[in-house]
């Protein structure tokens, strides 16, 4: 197989050296991972500046890029533009710390793994809780162990999320497909002063499990299995889609511009369309997006 590996702790990563170097046995493994530490990116692109990719030798892997963005930005150069030919898989990891629960809409190596997938590849994101070198070491084995026997790809538009539980002397007995749990942090920011004498406030905080229904990915993880949740993005209230279709919501939508110009509609301070204060008379709709026509500006 031809695998192409990620990670959003960098290229230089333990994580992600040692399961190149335990694919790197079996597959083909290409490597395109930040050039730096980019935790908790979730699935930002980089769309200010350029990207910079540049060779960067990884043991065991064919080929390999640093490059200077986001685990997203890096899925997205190595599928459109550095690889000659496309992967048959897609992994990002192994991650330096869990990521469970809530911490996939965060987590910049699940959303490598969400852009491939995005894309129509195969993904699977892997992380460990509290790693050391010895359980990283275990966990690359054991991923590539599981790849070349009872690995069955996601279908298309699913992502498999692999949480391992911290390593303790011996491998965990059991593989468990489990889905997400709630994980919620309390938030801690600490205070300094900075160079110039403004504060600077630091986030961190820990998790609060309690609340976790027992087959949630939290609980097996915490139990010392690991856990395997498939996720799909697809994240449409389809219920209230439904209820809003039952509204009249035409009432909502404001009277042409020349109706308002002999009112004042062309300022912020002129009459309100109904539920939406302060929109400006031939706004776009569409929330998010300045202008009406097809030239406007791109979404942020």
């Amino acid at each position: 197989m031809h695998l192409l590996l990620t990670n959003d702790d960098g290229i230089d990563a333990d994580g992600l050296r040692l399961l190149t170097r335990a694919l790197g046995d079996i597959h083909r493994v290409t490597v395109v991972a930040p050039a730096s530490e980019r935790s908790a990116s979730g699935h930002s692109i980089t769309l200010t500046r350029p990207l910079f990719a540049e060779p960067h030798p990884v043991p065991g892997a064919g080929s390999a890029w640093s490059v200077d963005g986001t685990p997203a930005d890096c899925v997205k150069l190595a599928l459109d533009v550095l690889l000659a030919d496309k992967p048959d898989l897609v992994i990002s990891g192994i991650n330096h710390g869990s990521n469970l629960g809530r911490d996939v809409f965060y987590s910049g190596t699940v959303s490598a793994a969400i852009e491939a997938s995005f894309l129509g590849h195969a993904a699977v994101a892997v992380s460990q809780g509290r790693p050391s070198r010895a359980g990283l070491q275990w966990g690359a084995r054991f991923i590539a162990w599981w790849i070349a026997h009872d690995f069955v790809p996601p279908p298309p538009g699913v992502v498999y999320n692999v949480n391992l539980p911290p390593y303790r002397g011996r491998a965990p007995a059991r593989v468990v497909p489990a889905p997400l749990g709630r994980r919620i942090y309390r938030n801690e920011f600490q205070s300094e002063e900075g160079p110039d004498g403004r504060v600077l406030w630091w986030l961190g905080g820990q998790p609060m499990d309690h609340g976790e229904t027992p087959d949630s990915d939290v609980a097996v993880v915490s139990a010392g299995h690991v856990a395997l949740t498939p996720l799909r993005f697809e994240v449409t209230a389809f219920d209230q889609l439904t209820h809003l279709r039952e509204l009249d919501l035409v009432g909502m939508v404001p009277p042409p511009s020349d109706t308002l110009a002999d009112k004042g509609g062309d300022s912020d301070h002129g009459p309100r369309s109904r539920g939406f204060p302060g929109r400006r008379a031939g706004a776009s709709r569409i929330e998010g997006v300045e202008g009406g026509g097809d030239g406007g500006p791109r979404p942020r």
